[in-house]
């Protein structure tokens, strides 16, 4: 939100679209959530986690180091933001 308020013209659409991204990622999270708690489906390897994803490079590393470049090089953050919300769906 900040980029966006930062630069409206140059930053806006990509920020609405990141924002977007992270909002129906996290809202698809909590609806299976919801669902497989209804329905009383609990992941064996995970029982007291509510929300299972995969490991590796879909988890926080990539969205910290995409958000510590956009920080060091704000100028930048359409032409990153675009491919880091492109990976989120």
């Amino acid at each position: 939100m900040g980029f966006a308020l930062a630069r409206p013209g140059a930053n806006a659409l990509a920020a609405s679209c990141l924002l977007a991204s992270f909002m129906g990622t996290g809202s698809s999270f909590l609806a299976f959530a919801v669902i497989a708690a209804k329905r009383g489906m609990v992941a064996a390897e995970f029982p007291r986690k509510g929300i299972y994803y995969l490991g590796g490079l879909t988890r926080g590393p990539k969205t910290i180091l995409a958000f510590a470049v956009m920080c060091i090089w704000p100028d930048w953050f359409a032409v990153i933001a675009g491919p880091l919300q492109a990976s989120r769906w």
